[in-house]
């Protein structure tokens, strides 16, 4: 989500993230073990912060993260309209390699 004050929130989950057993119930994640735990969150992205645009490209500055190693640091998003999709890609890693994600405006 990209907020005209100028404020990102980015939250993915995988599609197939199991869901806790039974015995966890409501918020309660005590009950929860430490494997269940880590398969909940494994493949979460989860952030806030500010962004701002520079040319074809979109900073985000990270203010909280799920990942802790992301506070404090800025991702950088290669941005492309085409009609109502929005793309973002990372730029490339050192052997060429990317993400992408494409969004679609409902109207």
């Amino acid at each position: 989500m990209y907020a005209s004050d100028g404020t990102v929130m980015v939250i993915s989950t995988p599609a197939d993230r199991p869901r806790l057993p039974s015995h966890v119930s409501g918020n309660d994640w005590s009950g929860a073990t430490a494997a269940e735990k880590a398969a909940a969150a494994d493949g979460v992205v989860a952030y806030a912060g500010r962004y701002e645009v520079q040319g074809d490209r979109v900073l985000h500055h990270v203010d909280v993260s799920f990942f802790p190693n992301w506070v404090g640091t800025t991702n950088v998003r290669v941005f492309q309209w085409n009609g109502n999709t929005l793309t973002l890609s990372t730029p490339p890693d050192a052997a060429g390699g990317f993400r992408r994600i494409l969004w679609e405006k409902v109207t």
